[in-house]
C-alpha cells in the first residue's frame, strides 16, 4: 500500500517548476505558453506556482507546445532504455535545473560522438 501512496503522490510544485523551466529553456514567455496551449496567462502562472490545477486536455496540449513527454512533466523523467540505472535515479534527485544542464551536456557530448564518425 505504501509502495502505491509513492507512486500516486504528486508534486505540484515540482510539476510547476519543470513547466516553467522548460518554458524558459525554449526562451519562452509565458503569455506565449498560456496562448499555445488556450489559457489565460494568470492561470499559466498558477500552474506554474502550483496554485490551480490543470485538466488532461492542458496537460496534454503543454506536453506538446514543450515538446516533452509526459514522463518528464510528472515526473521529471524521460525515457531513457539504455541509460545505466543508477545514472537515471541520480538525474531524479537534481532539481530541474540541473536536469536541464545535465541534458545541454549530454548533447554537447551526443555532437562530439557524431563529429567523430
Amino acid at each position: 500500500m505504501e509502495e502505491l501512496q509513492e507512486v500516486l503522490a504528486f508534486d505540484a510544485k515540482r510539476f510547476g517548476r519543470r513547466i516553467a523551466s522548460r518554458r524558459k529553456k525554449l526562451k519562452m514567455k509565458q503569455t506565449t505558453l498560456a496562448e499555445k496551449i488556450g489559457i489565460s496567462q494568470q492561470h499559466m502562472s498558477g500552474i506554474e506556482l502550483a496554485k490551480d490545477r490543470i485538466s488532461f486536455d492542458i496537460f496534454l496540449k503543454l506536453c506538446v507546445a514543450l515538446k516533452v513527454n509526459p514522463d518528464y512533466l510528472l515526473g521529471g523523467t524521460l525515457r531513457l532504455s539504455n541509460v545505466p540505472q543508477s545514472v537515471v535515479e541520480n538525474l531524479q534527485q537534481c532539481d530541474p535545473e540541473v536536469q536541464e544542464l545535465a541534458a545541454e551536456i549530454i548533447e554537447l557530448l551526443r555532437n562530439r560522438n557524431l563529429e567523430k564518425k
